[in-house]
């Protein structure tokens, strides 16, 4: 017998945190189905879903908001070690691709790889502002940002040398970003280029690595000139 407590579950796992502002449900035969309309500051939308299957959760969309996907993968402390996040990464970078933290993984993508670790696989190691400030060559289609997610990660990473600031390094990031490019950023928040800058947020991807680890998050943003 479904519950209601498994039908807020699911819902919770198909749409997110979205807050909503209304939810009306019409329940039919022996809750074996739902139909709900679901209703957000911008969106009104209406869905049934068939209680008896399971449902592709790992990815949703509500019309004017960002696609987003929910993956379950483990954690390694070089991100795109995980099978995962590292296929992930290569679906959604698009054309020539500048990995400012490259880390150990080569992807199947045209990158070129920057790192400050002496042990990561990087064309240059250099810090990422001043990358960022005095690169020449042409600019890239996408910028894959996957930097230590605090400082003290950022400390044992690269053996005590001290990362600029990750403001200062957004601020450059449009130095080597082709117009309409595209800037994928790894973190614990999805709050990241942001509209100030001219970015627009089109997908969010949260990685699961279960039980009290914190989750990966990845934004994925449009620079909209």
């Amino acid at each position: 017998m479904v519950k209601l407590t498994d039908i807020q579950m699911l819902l919770t796992r198909r749409f997110g945190s979205i807050a909503c502002n209304g939810l009306s449900l019409c329940v039919s035969g022996g809750l074996k189905k739902l139909t709900f309309q679901l209703i957000t500051k911008h969106t009104k939308m209406k869905e049934t879903l068939n209680l008896d299957q399971n449902p592709p959760l790992h990815k949703t969309s509500v019309s004017g908001s960002p696609l987003f996907d929910y993956i379950k993968c483990p954690l390694h402390r070089y991100t795109f070690k995980v099978k995962n996040i590292r296929e992930w990464t290569e679906n959604n970078c698009e054309g020539r691709t500048l990995n400012l933290f490259a880390g150990r993984t080569k992807l199947n993508i045209d990158e070129v790889r920057n790192d400050l670790d002496e042990d990561a696989l990087a064309d240059y190691r250099m810090d990422a502002v001043d990358f960022l400030r005095t690169w020449k060559g042409e600019k890239f289609d996408t910028v894959l940002l996957d930097p230590p997610y605090a400082f003290r990660k950022s400390m044992e990473m690269y053996k005590g040398i001290k990362c600029s600031p990750f403001k200062q390094m957004k601020d450059e990031v449009v130095n080597v970003l082709k117009p309409n490019g595209k800037v994928i950023t790894f973190g614990y928040h999805s709050n990241t280029m942001g509209a100030n800058r001219g970015f627009k947020v089109e997908k969010i991807a949260l990685f699961s690595h279960g039980g009290a680890i914190h989750d990966t998050i990845a934004s994925v943003e449009r620079w909209c000139l």
